[in-house]
């Protein structure tokens, strides 16, 4: 697929992928491969005025751990690989909330612990899934018995 610029979104560090979402790759930062989104040792900055995949992918993940980009009019921002003000905002609140310098930069630093609140997230949507799967089984228990 790639050969026709196509992909399969697929979020970072997740183990599945949802195989029937396919989108022209240039629209999507993230694609499957963890190089992608995660800068090896921290060497991609993203600062104010970029645009390219690295800020796509950085506005995404600040979308997916609970950081939206909110615009000058106060509503909701969609990631466009432009670090504007709207990804400046998000990401000064993120490295608050991470203990980080607010910099008004993306580095290495930065980069981790979006990965570590990705993996977060990930790990606690699993858990809820979880919950879901182990109270589903209990209830075919319970029937199982019920019925003889």
């Amino acid at each position: 697929m790639r050969a026709f610029g196509i992909c399969i979104p697929m979020w970072a560090g997740a183990d599945t992928h949802e195989g029937w979402h396919i989108q022209p790759e240039e629209t999507l930062a993230y694609t499957g491969d963890k190089a992608a989104f995660m800068p090896a040792g921290g060497d991609i900055m993203l600062k104010q005025g970029d645009n390219n995949p690295q800020v796509l992918a950085w506005q995404n993940g600040l979308v997916t751990v609970g950081f939206p980009l909110i615009a000058a009019d106060s509503k909701p921002a969609v990631p466009n690989s432009n670090f504007g003000p709207a990804t400046l905002g998000a990401t000064s609140k993120f490295l608050a909330s991470v203990g980080l310098p607010q910099t008004g930069t993306v580095d290495g630093p930065a980069w981790a612990a979006m990965a570590n609140a990705l993996r977060a997230k990930a790990a606690a949507e699993l858990a809820a899934q979880k919950v879901k799967a182990d109270l589903l089984a209990s209830r075919i228990q319970t029937a199982k018995q019920a019925l003889g």
